[in-house]
């Protein structure tokens, strides 16, 4: 029976049709309580026996575009997740535009405003339910905001929704005759529950800034937990003019307890602004006229922090109070948006205006970033701090309060308001910079596409025909510029051009094939700057090997592989890879080995030749355990140049230290300890001078001789002659000379010192006995030889 009258109701309204058709487009509303009963009166009608088949045949369309929402329409009320909820608000949206063009505009015009009606009443009991889970007046602010940031997002988006559908996609009639007529739908009901949440939010965002502002003692005593006990037992969304009484006597208590809690939080936020954000933006705006300062904060920083307190600075009371701090605030915000406007109209004219002596659009500033595309988002950053700012500037603006009926608006309110407006007429010319470098953009890149689009159908690579023999890759770089533009300006929310944007995806699409190709062909071209010239022989075969793979890209049929070939394209990479890998990783090796040999020898330079012999021997032999470690995969004929390479590096080491030890050789030899002994009745050497000078000369020839006994790591310098250079050169010969000199010096002043002491021996080297009997005839001459010694000694 129910269900009966249930039908009933919803096809005629309770009034008998006097034909007895069922007709959706003249039939009464008054049944129609929820989307539900809407959606289940066109199942009815579609499966009506009363009905005519046109109407029927409508009905069928309506209900189809329908009936996805009815599951999840009959679900919103449980434990839906925020997204799921949105994502419902946007099917409402897709299945009323399907409905509205279906069935030959069966969904008449009053039927679809019930129908959203009774959405946004759906929408509204969903947002009460989801605040009457928590307590909005008692529990903490961490709990309450995501719900009432929620709940506010949801009735704006549905808000948004119904706007775009009958203010634009329906005004027209769109690809049916069926149009909106007259102004677009609103929904009181949705409109003030919004409102109501927002000023809720309001109320508890400014309790919890006071909260951060007072101390526990403070809070306690200006009683600021009850300060919303006026609300309880109120439901925040009950907005019906029945209501609005107990809601406003509630309000106006409010503004009453908050009366003492502002007058102590005014002060607070003027020693907070005096010592700390004023002078921050004076320091930031100071700053902020040199674009390339790193200043510290940046003025759009310290607005973000004023609009900590926007809802306490919009408070009469407070704003009031914090008239002079509300006036710097707009001083700083005119400076700001004065420095914006000036920097917008330079780059609008530099951009715009000032390519007439370059390609438009196409100067890079950057790696792969063009002047263009750096104006965007110039334009977007700018945007979001102009944003920022114009928050703060509605928190220069105060509430008017019912409860303060004699508030006027005072200077700095006037202000603010007049700095929203200039900062809505500045976002509008970023805007339209925005959209005008964008369509710039576009424009450049569709004149120029034919020069850097990737043909499909092309080989990958051409050898170059001239003297230099190098590869050209087809894949241009400039592809990679335009495949990063894209996807910059995608994730800033524009939509590209449908041919640049293929183009993009193509590009993306081989990107990594590209970039591989591109660094094997700079190899290549540069492999003469990146192999060492006495290396090459030894990675010839590779090369060889290399070279042939990378100028031949066939496939196993011996077709030339295109970009259209993904399959062969994959496979040739592969295999260049392999080739190329195997080659690049043998020269990394050698250029190791290389800088290894370089520093044995650069230490050899510092070994002294003569005191540290066994050093440069080790250091030598050092060098050839190196080769021989590479000789199983690097043949000794292969190694031949680089081993003479580096007996050339030997020779310059062993050249610097030799002609530096002919300089010191007499100086540095070993020293060898030599005694002046009287025997047999003669003063001499010991050990004999014969001997001494053998041994000496003996150690100078060795050193003299040493260039032409050494071997270094070739075979070229394993056959005498290879270091005889450095001894035949003028230097070397006048070395030479100068070290037999200063040995004969040294052995002359070893003669010196002999003749220096042969006197002092002249009595030992005669018979005293005959030589006295002989000289001696009398006692006179004995006399007059005693008389002699003591004046002898006392000379």
């Amino acid at each position: 029976l129910e269900a009966g009258l249930g039908n009933h109701l919803r096809l005629t309204g309770g009034v008998p049709s006097v034909s007895g058709a069922v007709d959706p487009a003249t039939a009464p509303l008054v049944g129609i309580v929820t989307p539900l009963d809407e959606i289940k009166m066109w199942s009815e009608v579609a499966f009506s026996d009363a009905a005519p088949a046109r109407v029927k045949a409508s009905a069928s369309a309506v209900y189809r575009a329908l009936e996805p929402l009815k599951s999840r329409l009959e679900n919103l009320h449980t434990n839906l997740n925020d997204e799921d909820v949105l994502d419902l608000v946007d099917a409402v949206s897709d299945c009323l535009d399907q409905a509205w063009n279906a069935g030959d505009g069966a969904f008449a015009q009053r039927r679809a405003a019930h129908f959203m009606r009774c959405v946004g009443v759906c929408f509204v009991g969903h947002a009460q339910d989801r605040l009457r889970k928590i307590h909005v007046w008692v529990d903490k602010w961490k709990s309450v905001e995501p719900v009432l940031r929620f709940t506010h997002r949801m009735l704006g988006k549905w808000e948004t929704v119904v706007h775009e559908l009958t203010a634009m996609l329906w005004a027209d009639g769109g690809s049916t005759r069926n149009a909106w007529l007259g102004a677009p739908f609103t929904d009181a009901t949705t409109t003030k529950a919004k409102a109501r949440i927002d000023e809720v939010f309001k109320m508890r965002e400014a309790q919890a800034e006071l909260t951060a502002l007072l101390t526990k003692e403070e809070r306690r005593s200006l009683t600021l937990a009850e300060v919303f006990a006026p609300f309880a037992g109120l439901d925040p969304l009950q907005v019906s003019t029945y209501v609005a009484p107990l809601w406003d006597a509630a309000l106006s208590d409010y503004d009453a307890r908050m009366l003492p809690v502002e007058t102590r939080i005014s002060e607070k936020l003027r020693e907070h602004f005096g010592a700390r954000l004023l002078p921050s933006l004076a320091m930031a705006l100071l700053n902020h006229e040199d674009p390339g300062a790193d200043a510290s904060p940046q003025p759009h920083q310290v607005f973000r922090e004023v609009m900590k307190y926007t809802e306490l600075l919009r408070r009469p009371a407070v704003a009031r109070a914090l008239d002079k701090e509300r006036a710097a605030v707009a001083d700083g915000l005119d400076k700001f948006l004065s420095d914006v406007k000036t920097w917008c109209d330079t780059r609008s004219a530099s951009l715009l205006m000032g390519q007439t002596h370059k390609e438009k659009g196409q100067t890079r500033t950057g790696r792969n970033t063009t002047e263009v595309i750096e104006g965007v988002v110039w334009c977007v950053q700018f945007l979001e701090r102009v944003a920022t700012a114009r928050s703060a500037a509605s928190a220069l603006v105060a509430r008017r309060a019912e409860a303060d009926g004699d508030f006027e608006a005072d200077a700095v309110d006037k202000r603010g308001t007049v700095l929203q407006q200039e900062i809505e007429e500045l976002c509008r010319e970023l805007l339209e910079l925005k959209n005008t470098l964008f369509v710039e953009w576009q424009e450049s890149i569709v004149e120029h596409l034919g020069d850097f689009k990737l043909d499909l159908g092309s080989k990958l690579m051409d050898l170059d025909a001239s003297a230099s023999g190098n590869v050209k890759l087809h894949y241009n770089s400039e592809l990679v510029s335009l495949l990063r533009e894209v996807r910059q300006l995608t994730a800033l929310g524009f939509t590209v051009r449908k041919d640049i944007a293929a183009e993009a995806e193509t590009a993306r699409k081989f990107y990594r094939h590209g970039m591989v190709l591109r660094q094997v062909a700079n190899f290549y071209n540069n492999i003469a700057s990146e192999m060492i010239f006495c290396q090459k022989p030894m990675m010839l075969d590779e090369a060889v090997r290399f070279e042939s793979v990378l100028t031949n890209p066939k496939d196993g049929l011996g077709q030339v592989i295109t970009w259209n070939n993904p399959t062969a394209l994959e496979t040739y990479i592969s295999k260049l890879q392999g080739v190329a890998g195997t080659l690049t990783d043998k020269n990394r090796r050698l250029r190791k080995w290389h800088r290894t040999l370089a520093e044995k020898v650069t230490h050899l330079f510092s070994n002294d030749l003569v005191r540290q012999k066994e050093a440069w021997k080790r250091g030598v032999k050092e060098i050839r355990t190196i080769f021989a470690t590479l000789e199983p995969e690097f043949r000794k004929e292969l190694q031949s140049a680089w081993r003479v390479h580096w007996d050339y590096q030997l020779y310059k080491a062993l050249e610097y230290q030799y002609h530096r030890g002919l300089e010191t050789l007499n100086d540095v030899l070993p020293t060898m300890n030599v005694s002046l002994v009287f025997k047999q009745r003669r003063l001499q050497f010991d050990p004999p001078l014969e001997e001494i000078r053998t041994n000496h000369y003996k150690q100078v020839k060795d050193f003299l001789n040493l260039p032409l006994a050494f071997k270094g790591v070739s075979a070229a310098s394993e056959k005498p002659g290879f270091f005889r250079g450095m001894v035949d050169s003028p230097a070397g010969a006048a070395g030479c000379a100068r070290v037999y000199e200063k040995t004969e010096a040294l052995f002359v002043k070893l003669a010196d010192e002999h003749k220096r002491y042969e006197n002092w021996v002249t009595l030992g080297t005669v018979d005293l006995e005959a030589f006295v009997e002989t000289r001696f005839q009398s006692s006179e001459d004995f006399e007059n030889g005693f008389a002699l010694v003591k004046t002898s000694s006392k000379q």
